[in-house]
């Protein structure tokens, strides 16, 4: 139910309905997405853009987790005079049957990376739901001990080196190709006395678990949108959507992007 909610909800924001999307979301939504304002305005106003600058959206997953549902979609635009096809996530926090909270992410979306892989490819079908603590708990000692700790030298105990399908725009299939992206980001960061990496939140359905993390590396500041697909206790395939947090004086609400 949930699952049908967020996407029809998602569409009519691609559609520009407002009288539905003022149905659908709560008049005192609760807005992570730091360049919108809270409450319906700020959804409104994506509504305005669309108007605007229509497009199609296609929603190619799907994950929910009690009351959150994370959606995972392309955009393409209309004319071509508008703005660049993206690449999505929008998450929602549901008090059913209206959305109270909501996060969004979004980044262009590029061409094959060097696995020839797209952003949005690969496999959708959700399983394994008896699973779904197990393979949470995976995801989050991969991201505690990889990516926070930099223990790379366990890399091999989360990751099949042959059998892991890489969709980030800049990495490509493998342990290697991984191990260098992540070491470039902290060597970015050594010097700082805050963690390079900073886990947020953890949501899981089955074979997919979904990680929201706050990154920092020399002067950027990041929300990194991490989507996990799991297989025998593995990590065997990864998409994302790396977003900057814009300086603290240009967000119009106050409630901060995690």
């Amino acid at each position: 139910m949930l699952r049908l909610l967020a996407t029809n909800a998602l569409t009519a924001v691609s559609k520009a309905q407002h009288d539905s999307v003022a149905k659908m979301f709560a008049a005192d939504l609760k807005q992570h997405d730091p360049l919108l304002a809270n409450g319906l305005a700020g959804v409104l106003s994506l509504c305005d853009t669309a108007r605007q600058e229509p497009y199609t959206r296609v929603v190619h997953r799907t994950l929910v987790d009690g009351q959150h549902v994370l959606l995972h979609s392309s955009t393409q635009p209309l004319h071509r005079s508008n703005s660049a096809a993206k690449v999505a996530f929008d998450l929602f926090r549901f008090d059913a049957p209206q959305i109270i909270e909501h996060w969004r992410a979004e980044e262009p979306l590029s061409g094959l990376n060097a696995s020839r892989r797209s952003q949005v490819d690969g496999e959708v079908a959700i399983s394994d739901l008896h699973l779904t603590r197990e393979n949470l708990e995976l995801v989050r000692l991969f991201k505690e001990l990889v990516t926070v700790e930099l223990r790379y030298d366990l890399m091999e105990r989360f990751i099949d080196d042959a059998n892991y399908a890489q969709h980030a725009s800049k990495v490509g299939d493998g342990i290697a190709r991984l191990r260098k992206r992540i070491a470039e980001v902290a060597q970015q960061g050594i010097n700082e006395s805050t963690p390079v990496m900073k886990p947020r939140m953890y949501l899981a359905e089955g074979n997919f678990v979904f990680c929201l993390v706050e990154a920092r590396s020399g002067m950027l500041h990041n929300a990194n949108w991490d989507l996990f697909r799991v297989e025998n206790r593995k990590l065997v395939e990864h998409w994302d959507v790396v977003s900057a947090i814009s300086p603290r004086e240009a967000w119009k609400n106050d409630t901060g992007p995690f």
